[in-house]
């Protein structure tokens, strides 16, 4: 138990730190039996270059079975876009477009929602998947899930949602 708190530590200090030479040193846990130590990786990438992150991250998404994993990971890459105020690398996106293509938990989705939404305006792919989760929903009518709406017309106009 002690073991793992400290191994947990020296992750979030590796990703902490934001230095991608660190990344090496963090690669053991992406494919770690422990899911807590897996999940602590995902979430230490967020501080870290996307140009050092990328291929790590589209990887990583295809082979994680765990939901709360992807959650953290997702949501990393987010946070990276966000801070460089810069659209995913198409890496990225390819990734995540794979698994917005496959059944996934809410909290995955709205992740990939909002990975995707930062890459719409540039990348036809995230702008597609978007529009049409958006009409999949709209047609649901009271049944539809309000906040993925939402979070998509954060991303989108009217006009692009409604597919003219």
């Amino acid at each position: 138990e002690q073991d793992i708190e400290f191994q947990k530590g020296a992750i979030i200090g590796a990703g902490n730190s934001g230095d991608p030479k660190l990344l090496t040193a963090m690669k053991p846990y992406i494919q770690h039996a422990d899911t807590d130590l897996r999940l602590e990786a995902a979430d230490a990438l967020r501080l870290m270059p996307f140009e050092e992150t990328a291929d790590t991250f589209a990887q990583w998404l295809g082979e994680e079975k765990e939901a709360n994993v992807k959650q953290a990971l997702v949501h990393a890459m987010w946070i990276q876009s966000r801070a460089s105020e810069k659209a995913p690398p198409d890496t990225v996106v390819d990734a995540a477009l794979q698994q917005f293509a496959q059944p996934q938990q809410d909290a995955v989705l709205s992740e990939l929602v909002l990975l995707l939404g930062t890459a719409a305006k540039t990348h036809k792919g995230a702008r597609v998947a978007l529009v049409t989760l958006f009409q999949a929903e709209l047609a649901k009518g009271a049944a539809a899930n309000a906040e993925l709406l939402s979070v998509i017309g954060r991303f989108l106009d009217a006009a692009t949602l409604m597919g003219k």
